[in-house]
């Protein structure tokens, strides 16, 4: 899942192509730091952070928006 990224690199890496949408409780989401914020959700799990890059698990239970 990638939230306000284009990382069109990242699908190749991935070897398919990866969704471009609003992510849903308990799925792992590609984005910025910056959009962190903007999940407003608590708990999320930070799996990767570099350069800006945020790979991250949002927590199940309906937190996401």
């Amino acid at each position: 899942m990638a939230w306000r990224i284009n990382m069109p690199s990242f699908s190749v890496y991935r070897g398919m192509p990866t969704p471009r949408r609003a992510p849903r409780d308990g799925e792992v989401v590609l984005t910025r730091a910056e959009h962190l914020p903007q999940l407003g959700v608590a708990g999320l799990e930070i799996l990767y952070a570099r350069g800006g890059v945020v790979l991250a698990r949002l927590p199940p239970g309906g937190t996401a928006r």
